[in-house]
């Protein structure tokens, strides 16, 4: 047996890293070539065999029962395994008496010490493989020494799902490493699956959890889903069934019952003659461990100890009435943490459903699993919910080749098929992109169903800015070149962690940031912008009111390019959007302004909470638009004031507006929170939308006059100079 120290959490010398959703994993150093499976095959032949469970002739075992076997004849394992129980109890379990018992061999002495060798040998190297902390197994793959961690070699080798054994994925193999890293890492609280239906990620999930089960002593796992029916499913149609499929050596002593119905307990099961050695030692080597299942409610679990793996199936679907996924996890984070120990793990494992079905709640976790987001320098599995998180496109998780590489381009064919039918159907497109996810955003689509918007179009362009391939977005930040305030706004990409989202930058460097500068009587800085003839910004700062669904507010910003003739692909439409949740709210607004400065346009901002007086006192005043004229509702100049109030006729007013150009120019749209937004926008709970409500403002920004800035030509540009020396003369 090759012993194998595991390393996925921590570096190995001699060992490969291989990064996963952001997570470094350690693959161990590998043995020598010739003691690696597959080596012996060409490399067109090394594929993923189950190692099976062996056949032995008759002469190989020692035979106790007195059956008589022919020359040619095999045992199968059972076969086998009924001649060494034969020995060790001195009973013929094949052999049963009137009540079912099994019957007495005469002159067979039992020895419960007794092991048969042949069996022995695989046993234990099977169970070696499958060890937790000290297994795996290492095999050619197409030419590639390739280690298959404990959990994933007993997933395809062992545990037999409602279509066969699972095949070997490659994509399977990187969610194995993931798990092994959360399995190992003392600090993270557990891992997060997201994936299309029909995926095998429950199955997954179960196999992990009853193997962690019965690789330790007085474990607890426990198996929550959507609802209490989903629950007892999951336990009893897929959990038990796989159970009951395993080989003896791999089900530890218990007293169950042919078909478990609510729980699996590994315990030494009762008889009479409890004096007696055979159920002594059964006592002794019983695991007492026991996987349960229990309703969806947060409490469900609460005051118990789950030191094993706690399942949370289908957390993206289970809806809000049933329960809040959300609040359920931290209740249940302190079933596997305690007393400053962690003692278990969850594994959180679902398809997303609509946002009004679920999958609302279960963003929040997911947004606070993001293991890219972690300051540098920090565990990944810093988070503020303490899980990782994995998706991979549903066009990696379809069609896979004999070595078990996804067919991307096959698969993202069919997909693209599908959605191209439904392209008129916006309820049925959002089905299939939520069952056939290409990305995160996809994940959490909203249905649409309080879109205020042309919504065909709107869907449309959701389709084709989540697409992988689509990169005219870029996310970053703008920053003060110098630090200071008023100096040169620049532009630096931040993917994992941006504000902003933006589609247009500046192609020269000195076509940005187009303000003037003037010094007042006490020769402090006055700002005015220079491009709002190109475009306008809106902004929606953070509300100190409660907020609907008790998120903390966001603060957002968007800014709009007005038509250009120059650049139809991109005008008229919003070119930039910025989202923060600022401790301090007077920040987002100046981080807002940087842009701004870089775009060299004004801002027309919702005034209910007021306008911070630091922009007035950095010189920055003129930034800040005064409400357009034509959202007055009376006939005097009262309300002639910096910003827009929200009220129920100014806000009428912008969706109509809206709800225009989004008729006439929607096509242009490219960002992708603009676009969430517009679809998932709901009147009646307006406060919840940020992104929504800057877009409006930034629109109605635009409608402010403003004449284009004097173009200066020089008489020579009309008129050429002629130089008169020499014979002919020439023009200047």
């Amino acid at each position: 047996m090759l012993l194998i120290t595991l390393c996925m959490y921590n570096p190995i010398e001699g060992g490969s890293v291989e990064t996963i959703y952001g997570i470094d994993c350690w693959a161990p150093p590998p043995p020598p070539n010739e003691e690696i499976a597959n080596y012996h095959l060409p490399k067109a032949e090394q594929i993923w065999k189950r190692n099976e469970l062996p056949e032995y002739s008759p002469r190989d075992i020692d035979l106790w029962t007195g059956t008589y076997y022919q020359q040619k004849e095999t045992l199968d394992w059972d076969g086998a395994r009924r001649e060494e129980i034969a020995k060790q109890t001195g009973e013929d379990i094949w052999d049963l008496d009137r009540y079912g018992n099994p019957k007495r061999i005469e002159g067979i002495r039992a020895d419960l010490n007794y092991v048969s060798i042949p069996l022995a040998n695989f046993r234990n190297k099977e169970l070696d493989r499958c060890d937790p902390w000290d297994g795996g197994y290492w095999i050619f793959i197409n030419g590639k020494a390739t280690w298959i961690t404990p959990f994933h070699y007993f997933y395809i080798n062992w545990w037999e799902i409602n279509i066969g054994y699972p095949e070997y994925r490659d994509l399977d193999r990187m969610i194995f490493y993931l798990w092994q890293w959360v399995f190992e890492n003392s600090l993270c609280y557990g891992f997060m699956e997201v994936a299309k239906r029909g995926g095998g990620k429950t199955y997954r999930a179960l196999a992990i959890q009853y193997l962690r089960t019965i690789y330790g002593r007085n474990i607890l796992s426990g198996i929550q889903s959507k609802t209490d029916d989903d629950s007892r499913d999951m336990f009893q149609l897929k959990l038990v069934e796989c159970y009951k499929n395993l080989p003896d050596f791999l089900v530890p002593i218990n007293d169950n019952p042919t078909d478990p119905k609510s729980q699996l307990r590994f315990f030494a099961p009762s008889k009479r003659g409890k004096s007696s050695m055979f159920h002594r030692l059964m006592q002794r080597k019983a695991i007492r461990s026991t996987i349960n299942f229990k309703n969806a409610q947060p409490k469900a679990y609460d005051g118990q100890t789950v030191n094993g793996v706690f399942i949370r199936d289908e957390e993206g679907k289970t809806v809000k009435a049933v329960c809040d996924v959300a609040y359920r996890h931290r209740v249940t984070r302190n079933c596997v943490f305690r007393d400053g120990k962690m003692f278990g793990k969850i594994y959180s494992t679902t398809t997303v459903d609509k946002m009004d079905k679920g999958g609302e709640q279960f963003k929040v976790i997911w947004d606070g699993s993001n293991q890219r987001k972690v300051a540098e320098g920090l565990d990944p599995a810093d988070t503020t919910t303490g899980m990782i998180r994995v998706f991979f496109p549903a066009y990696l998780t379809e069609y896979f080749d004999i070595y078990g590489q996804p067919e991307s381009i096959k698969a993202r064919s069919r997909q693209q098929k599908e959605r191209d039918k439904l392209v008129n159907d916006p309820s049925g497109l959002m089905s299939e992109i939520l069952q056939f996810p290409w990305n995160e955003r996809e994940l959490f689509m909203s249905s649409g169903a309080t879109c205020q918007y042309d919504l065909n179009t709107l869907r449309l362009r959701e389709q084709i800015v989540l697409d992988p391939d689509f990169n005219k977005v870029r996310i970053g930040d703008f920053y003060w070149e110098n630090g200071v305030f008023g100096g040169v706004a620049r532009w630096k990409d931040n993917p994992d962690n941006g504000k902003w989202e933006i589609a247009y930058l500046f192609e020269e460097k000195k076509d940005s940031n187009q303000f003037h500068v003037e010094h007042d009587s006490l020769g402090n800085p006055v700002f005015t912008p220079l491009n709002e003839y190109k475009f306008a910004g809106g902004f929606d700062p953070t509300k100190t009111s409660k907020q609907v669904d008790k998120r903390r507010s966001a603060a957002a910003g968007v800014i709009s390019m007005k038509a250009d003739m120059w650049r139809p692909h991109i005008s008229p439409t919003w070119i930039a959007d910025y989202v923060s949740y600022p401790i301090d709210p007077e920040q987002a607004w100046m981080d807002f302004l940087i842009g701004l400065f870089y775009y060299g346009c004004p801002f027309l901002p919702e005034n209910n909470l007021g306008i911070p007086s630091k922009i007035r006192e950095l010189g920055a005043g003129a930034f800040v638009m005064n409400r357009p004229e034509n959202t007055f509702t009376t006939n005097n100049r009262s309300q002639d004031t910096p910003g827009m109030p929200s009220n129920e006729a100014t806000n009428d007013y912008m969706i109509k507006r809206k709800q225009t150009h989004v008729v006439k120019y929607g096509k242009l749209m490219v960002l992708p929170r603009v676009i969430r937004n517009s679809i998932e926008f709901d009147p009646e709970f307006r406060t919840k939308y940020d992104v929504e409500v800057a877009s409006q403002l930034s629109l109605v920004a635009t409608e402010r006059p403003v004449p284009p800035p004097p173009i200066e030509v020089h008489a020579t540009e009309l008129f050429p100079a002629w130089d008169n020396s020499g014979v002919f003369g020439k023009i200047v």
